[in-house]
């Protein structure tokens, strides 16, 4: 049997290359593997292509092993390279603000992403120009550096202002999790390019307008219909539309929040895929009788315009990506294949910033969750034929089951909070949030012209809202609703993985053999 399919070659070798990658970054993590590491790897794949291009018989699985391990040796190379780019880059911007750690000084510098507002402070982050040691000349600093500054709570800083503040930088510290597990702040800023903090003294507005115009417009329209929602909704209705719509984190009071984490309901409040995929759908929706050209230029204009003014997190790019790819196959009349846009959004994305494979839990749940939709949510739906299909109810429980099992083992390690009524909660909350997205934005934008115009709206809004917090509180305050688990070694988190995969693909040979 000889391989000849180009089709067949060309998606192993971007399987493979994919794979390759994302591996060469995930082991250089952990290894300082160098330039000339990568070289030799790179080399030995090289050789290993060129053994497999001099072969006269190619049987296909022969073939297929080759090809794929000379990719992913090639490709790994390419992701040593790339990440060892990345953590130069970084090393640099430390090394500069190093000397003045510790020291009290006056920082003069552009905010470059959205205010994060919280109950007990404001977190900024800022792209420092000027640095000055007490009594003395301010002197310029890099423009990729990046500095997290902590001031008031109250304040009206906005995104592109150029602020004044005093205080003394430090490195990011670890502090301490859940049941002894331990946040290792410094890494996760690192994704961000934050190398320091800084407790800001005070922090004074010297110029507005510094940003770039496309993102403060897109801000702006944000914030305006968050204080529609505002002033047309009560407390906590309003923050709870605020963050299943815009991804807002702290618009929901605590206890509420933990009555969400209990229940299993958390993604809903954190602008997650699901809520990112109802938004991808609904701008099709409304392009649908457009010009196939139109729609696929308006469409990805505004999913890419909405993930901006979301904050453009792991969880927003990654659907944003599968939907503008969704678009891509639609106008170009070819099958949209999941799994190659999964991964080509994968790699789009480490090639933007490397730093998110391992420093940022959203990008790591976002596509362990996608994965679990895509391989674990099918055979878990043959196996529920109790549940009726009506209304889509049996989907809707194998995606949830199947997403949940596909994060469990990743969501134990990283917070240690297993949720026992997740299911159900899920269940009867899920199939209402498109609604209240639709009857949210439409409060929203009728109370742009007026508050009596609003309010049949913003009744149903309140309605819909009322609902999914009535779930939350019900399930998140159950005894046992949640059981905290211990710290445990990461390697059980790689056991269980490959215990999970091993379970998938002897269902899938065994189903197709059928």
């Amino acid at each position: 049997m000889r391989w000849t399919h180009k089709s067949s070659i060309l998606h192993v070798l971007f399987f493979s290359g994919v794979l390759g990658f994302t591996s060469g970054i995930f082991v250089n993590s952990f290894f300082d593997f160098g330039f000339s590491d990568a070289g030799g790897i790179f080399l030995a794949g090289v050789a290993l292509l060129t053994f497999f291009a001099r072969r006269s018989t190619r049987e296909h699985a022969y073939a297929r092993a080759i090809l794929s391990t000379a990719a992913v040796l090639m490709a790994g190379a390419l992701g040593i390279i790339h990440f060892n780019f990345s953590d130069a880059r970084l090393a640099d911007m430390r090394a500069e603000l190093a000397p003045l750690e510790g020291i009290s000084i006056t920082m003069t510098g552009i905010v470059v992403r959205e205010p994060d507002m919280r109950a007990s402070r404001t977190l900024l982050t800022v792209s420092p120009s000027l640095i000055a040691r007490e009594g003395k000349t301010p002197a310029p600093v890099s423009p990729d550096a990046r500095v997290l500054i902590f001031t008031d709570p109250y304040t009206d800083v906005s995104y592109g202002d150029t602020i004044r503040a005093r205080g003394e930088l430090a490195r990011p510290r670890p502090f301490a999790g859940g049941e002894g597990r331990e946040f290792d702040y410094e890494k996760y800023l690192s994704k961000d390019g934050i190398t320091h903090t800084m407790l800001a003294r005070d922090a004074q507005i010297v110029g507005r307008g510094s940003g770039n115009k496309i993102v403060a417009a897109l801000l702006f329209v944000k914030g305006t219909f968050l204080s529609s929602m505002r002033k047309t909704l009560p407390e906590p209705d309003a923050g709870l539309l605020g963050g299943i719509i815009w991804g807002e984190k702290h618009g929901v009071p605590d206890d509420l929040t933990e009555d969400f984490r209990n229940s299993g309901l958390v993604h809903i409040i954190v602008l997650s895929g699901f809520n990112m995929t109802i938004v991808a759908a609904g701008v099709m929706w409304f392009l649908g009788r457009f010009p196939l050209r139109a729609k696929f230029s308006f469409g990805a204009g505004a999913i890419v315009a909405f993930a901006i003014a979301a904050g453009a997190g792991a969880t927003v790019m990654r659907a944003a990506f599968m939907a503008i790819l969704a678009l891509v196959a639609k106008a170009s009349g070819r099958p949209y294949a999941v799994p190659v846009s999964l991964s080509l959004a994968a790699l789009l994305m480490l090639l933007w910033n490397p730093r998110v494979l391992l420093y940022d839990p959203s990008f790591q749940l976002s596509f362990i969750a996608t994965l679990g939709l895509i391989y674990v949510s099918p055979i878990i739906e043959r196996h529920l034929r109790l549940i009726p299909r009506a209304g889509g109810m049996r989907e809707l429980a194998a995606a949830t089951i199947g997403t949940q099992i596909a994060v469990l083992p990743l969501l134990l390690y990283m917070i240690g909070n297993l949720s026992l009524v997740s299911l159900p909660a899920n269940l009867i909350a899920l199939p209402v949030i498109p609604v209240v997205m639709l009857f949210g934005f439409l409060t929203a934008v009728a109370g742009l012209f007026g508050h009596l115009i609003a309010v049949p709206f913003a009744f149903f809004s309140h309605l819909l809202l009322s609902f999914v917090i009535g779930v939350a509180r019900v399930f998140g305050s159950l005894p046992l609703a949640a059981i905290p688990v211990p710290a445990f070694h990461p390697s059980l988190v790689f056991l269980a993985y490959a215990f999970l995969i091993m379970l998938v693909i002897r269902y899938l040979r065994a189903h197709t053999s059928v």
